[in-house]
Order: C-alpha cells, then structure tokens, then sequence
C-alpha cells in the first residue's frame, strides 16, 4: 500500500515540474508584450497645435501679354521720357525721336544740361538743401559699389553703376529745380534749362502710346510668339520647347539715349489691365483643378488659386480659364490662367518655375505619423492621446496632407468628452498600444 502513494507521489511531482516548465516557458514568451501592454517606456509625444497647412505642386510655364513693339520712324537717337515701369494713358508721352541731322545738336544740349544741373547740385548744397544731402548720400552709396565692382573686375557691372550715378544726379537735380524754393535761389537755372529744351524741342519728334500700357526697354525676342491671339492652340510641347529664363536679379534701368535704326524696336508697351500664365501640370493635379473649374462655372463663379514664382516675393492670385488634358489622360495638361495684379513685377519674365498653391486648410496640425488605421474611403483614421498618463484613442478625419503632416478635425457625431483638441498630446508610432493602456513617459 505504501508503494502505491510513493509511486502516485512521484507522477504528481512530474506533473507539478512540467507545469512549472510551462509556466516559465510562457512567461518567458509574453512577457515582453506584457510589459510593453503596462508600461509602454520611452513613448514620444507632441502637443496638437492649430497651424495652416497648405497643398502645393510644383509648375513650370510661361507669361503671355498683350505687348506692342515700339519701334524708331527713321534712324537716329531715342530720348526716353517715361521711366522704365511707369503706366502711360493713350496719348502718353514714351520719347522723343532724334533724326541723325540733329544729333548733334542733342549731343550740345546733353553736355550743357549736364553742366546746369551740376550747378544746380552744387548751389543745393551751399544753401543746405535737405534735397541735396540725399543727393550726396545715394551717390556716396553708389560710389562705394563702383569701388567694389572696380576691385573685383566686373566691367560690366562698373558700366551699369556709372550710369546709375549718372541718372541718380540728373533726376534729383531736375527734382530740386521744379521746386518751389523759398528764395529763389534756382531760378536762373531753371531758366537755362527751359531755354535749352525750347531750342531742342524744335528738333524732337514725340512718341505717343496708341493704347495704356506699362513702358519696358527689355525685350527677349518671344513678344510676337507668346500673344493673347494664341490661347486657344497653346500647348504643352510648345511650352517645353521655351527656354526657361536665365536665373538673376532684374534691373530695371531707364537709359539716357538710344542711338537706333529705322523699323529698329528699341522697347515695348504692356498692355496693365490682364496678363495670362500658361503652365503645366501632373495627371493628378490636372484632374482637380478640372473639376474645380467644371464646378465653379455650373455655379457661375471663378476658380483663384495662389501661385508662388522665383524672383517674386508676393503671391500671384490666378483665375482659371481653361484645363485641357491628353486623351489618355496619363501625361501632363495645361492649365491657363488670368492676372490682373503683379503685372510690373513680371513682366520681364517669359518661362519661369514656381509652386501652385492647390489648398489651403487650417486646423489642428499632426505628424502623419502619430496616425493609424486609416481608411481611404471616408478619409478617417485613428489617433491615440495621452491622458490622465493613460492611451485615449480618438477616430478622426483627415482634411488635408502635405509631406510628413496633416490636418485634421473631430467627426460630426463624436461626444463632447472624445473629441480632440488643440494643446491636447498625442502618442507618436503607437504600434501595439490600447485604449485606456498606462503609459510611461
């Protein structure tokens, strides 16, 4: 009988030593998950800020303008009037044409202007003109920047910085003599220049603008080939096979004279009231500015969207006109639209780069990353907070993504304690971590 228990003892003590096995070998497998399900070290987290986040594409095309070729009657000398970028009405002065049997004559009437207005500048002084001091300052400027390119051997720019300082004198001085001073101190002066200018106005013949426009003496060669009468046949192919501009800072310089031959174009006129922009875009943006212009004509309202060029610091709001795409719809479109401001700014400008702005959304701002279990259909996925140093999840709706970030907002039917907000932390990466989990920051 004794035997009998021993031997019963002896399986029940390999049972309690397979079971202990097992438990260790359990506990050894789960434990880590275990672990990482109480205490969850080492989670990151962000705090739910309310930004501005903004959808934005890449774009590459060219400016299309009404532009008039101001070309010389006859050959001779072109005296401009009106400064570079200055709007002229129909009727406007541009400049004065010179034939070459009064050159001459131009010639003596620079050289005495010259030496009236350098009296003028000098008697400026004598008398403590605040006028004259600015004078002195923005020479002095330009001085120091001749120096400069002087040293470093730009002959070119050391040019273009001594005409600079010429215009810089003749303007301020005329400036100084149209005044009214109070003792009269230029008036003989001023009654040299207008003798002067009545004995050449003889000779001068006036260029007048046949329609309102912005004056430019720049020209790139695409003024007959880029035209409003082109629109309607624009295509991408025509758009890639235009240089892109040469990057540099523009500078708009308004010369003295232009020796120039008969028919010779010697700068243009701008048409200021519209200018259009032709660019191309991908597949995918083609189709949504598609149907946002489809859109906006059933309800008879304008399609504005924002662009962003190099060289121009300010936004450019553009109207769309047309959309067209390929038949297959897997290459690139094109997409036109009209301008109204910013016209100045760019109209030196032909085939440029920039960024479309597609969207604009404000709300609160999150790392994509901090979201999980998205669902493609309604545009929903989950987030998971930190609260009360608990995991609290959250199903929210994705407005809008751009690179690593996204917008997003509460859904309609969520109650008011499971909404997110903004300051409100969430959990970066939350792989394997349940709602109401301890998190151990």
């Amino acid at each position: 009988m004794a035997k009998v228990k021993w031997v019963r003892r002896r399986k029940n003590a390999r049972r309690g030593g397979l079971a202990g096995l097992l438990l260790l070998f359990v506990l050894a497998l789960y434990m880590p998950a275990l672990w990482k399900w109480f205490f969850t070290p080492g989670v990151e987290s962000g705090i739910i800020q309310e930004d501005t986040l903004e959808m934005k594409v890449p774009v590459t095309g060219v400016f299309i303008r009404n532009e008039q070729i101001l070309r010389a009657p006859e050959s001779g000398t072109i005296l401009p009037k009106a400064r570079y970028g200055e709007r002229l009405p129909t009727g406007g002065v541009i400049a004065s044409f010179v034939d070459r049997e009064s050159e001459d004559m131009v010639s003596q009437f620079n050289r005495a202007e010259t030496d009236v207005l350098l009296r003028v500048v000098e008697a400026a002084k004598e008398e403590g003109d605040a006028e004259a001091a600015v004078i002195g300052e923005t020479v002095g400027q330009e001085a120091t920047r001749l120096a400069q390119a002087a040293n470093s051997g730009d002959i070119g720019q050391t040019a273009a910085i001594r005409e600079s300082i010429s215009r810089v004198v003749a303007e301020r001085a005329r400036d100084l003599v149209l005044r009214d001073t109070k003792n009269g101190y230029l008036t003989e002066e001023k009654m040299e220049l207008q003798k002067l200018e009545s004995r050449l106005g003889k000779a001068l013949v006036p260029l007048t603008a046949v329609q309102p426009g912005i004056v430019c003496y720049s020209m790139d060669g695409y003024e007959d080939t880029w035209t409003p009468e082109r629109l309607g046949s624009l295509t991408v192919g025509a758009i890639d096979l235009q240089p892109l501009d040469e990057s540099g800072e523009y500078r708009w310089v308004t010369p003295e004279e232009l020796p120039i031959k008969k028919d010779e174009a010697f700068g243009k006129l701008v048409q200021n009231d519209a200018c259009w922009f032709a660019f191309k875009v991908d597949v995918k943006t083609l189709k949504t500015l598609s149907i946002r212009l489809e859109a906006a004509k059933l309800d008879k309202w304008e399609t504005v969207v924002d662009m962003e060029l190099d060289g121009v610091t300010a936004r450019i709001p553009l109207r769309l006109e047309s959309v067209q795409g390929d038949v297959d719809g897997k290459a690139p479109g094109l997409v036109v639209g009209r301008m109204n401001r910013f016209i100045e700014q760019t109209m030196e400008m032909r085939k440029v780069s920039g960024e479309l702005v597609l969207q604009s959304l404000k709300g609160m701002k999150v790392p994509q990353k901090a979201l999980f279990n998205r669902n493609s259909v309604d545009g929903t996925a989950d987030i998971m907070l930190y609260r009360m140093n608990r995991a609290a999840l959250r199903r929210v709706r994705i407005l809008g993504i751009q690179d690593a970030w996204a917008v997003i907002e509460n859904l309609s039917q969520a109650k008011s304690g499971e909404r997110v907000g903004v300051y409100d932390l969430y959990l970066q990466n939350p792989d394997g971590m349940m709602d109401g989990q301890v998190v151990q920051k």
